[in-house]
């Protein structure tokens, strides 16, 4: 395989969720999408990918407001755009932090694990199991202190017990984007965007789940019978409550997903007999 590239971008939802989400492949993989994405967005006369962006009546994006009114055309760019990542077979990977149930878990437990560096470390989790015994180069984009949160996400990984000693981090190599290097010029940070954009805005659309009492709390068939009795009362199934738009990513394309919640966070602080390194 020889060393697989990711690149990863974070999205919040500020005192509710943070989540960190990205793609890995292949150089061969990469080739194909640095060719196809330019090649996606020059078909809908646009520069770059940014989801952010999109909300912004004045940017370059304007031709498409309101976006009420210009729903098919929107559609037909995402979908574009979802077809590149599913034609180039790039594995997704996203992350996602409760911030309300990480602060429940740090005041019980005395800790202050943070949910940057606990999304990353996740993806870590993720990326490292998927391709283990390959090396693998994390490109991480900016953000705040990004190199002292990968730093902090790396030493979670370290104090690890349970998957550490099989291997799953010692090829995964975390890094912050360098210097004078955007989004706006690496097309797989914009996918990166797309995705973990994406992955935020159909979780929070499940939120009231997650803060049900009565929910079942251990992962497993009870769950995810409570969960399908949920949705299908609350949207009329999975497939209607799930955004247009993830509904193109995630289909057929390949990719894993983790939530830290809070009995996700205890079940992995029994597995460290409640050691986390933080630095």
């Amino acid at each position: 395989m020889g060393v697989a590239k990711g690149y990863f971008d974070d999205s919040q939802t500020t005192g509710r969720v943070w989540a960190i989400g990205g793609y890995v492949g292949n150089e061969f993989c990469w080739e194909d999408f640095d060719v196809m994405w330019p090649m996606a967005l020059a078909n809908h006369e646009m520069p770059y990918f940014h989801m952010k962006e999109m909300a912004d009546p004045n940017g370059i994006y304007k031709k498409w407001h309101p976006p009420q009114e210009h729903q098919a055309e929107l559609a037909d760019f995402f979908s574009g755009l979802a077809t590149v990542i599913r034609q180039t077979s790039l594995n997704g990977f996203c992350c996602l932090v409760r911030i309300a149930d990480l602060d429940r878990f740090n005041a019980e437990k005395n800790l202050s694990l943070q949910p940057y560096p606990l999304a990353a470390y996740g993806c870590m989790l993720l990326v490292g199991r998927e391709y283990l015994g390959h090396q693998v180069e994390m490109t991480f984009d900016h953000v705040e202190k990004v190199d002292s949160k990968l730093a902090m996400a790396k030493a979670y990984a370290d104090s690890d017990k349970y998957f550490g000693p099989d291997g799953v981090f010692d090829s995964v190599k975390p890094r912050g984007l360098p210097r004078g290097l955007s989004s706006k010029n690496i097309p797989g940070l914009q996918a990166a965007d797309f995705w973990t954009w994406e992955h935020r805005k159909n979780h929070l659309r499940m939120d009231e789940w997650w803060t049900l009492v009565d929910r079942p709390q251990n992962y497993g068939d009870e769950q995810w019978e409570h969960m399908s009795q949920w949705v299908t009362r609350k949207y009329g199934g999975f497939e209607a409550g799930t955004r247009k738009s993830m509904q193109a990513l995630i289909t057929p394309a390949k990719f894993k997903c983790m939530i830290w919640n809070y009995q996700e966070l205890c079940d992995a602080h029994a597995t460290r007999d409640g050691v986390w390194r933080v630095s």
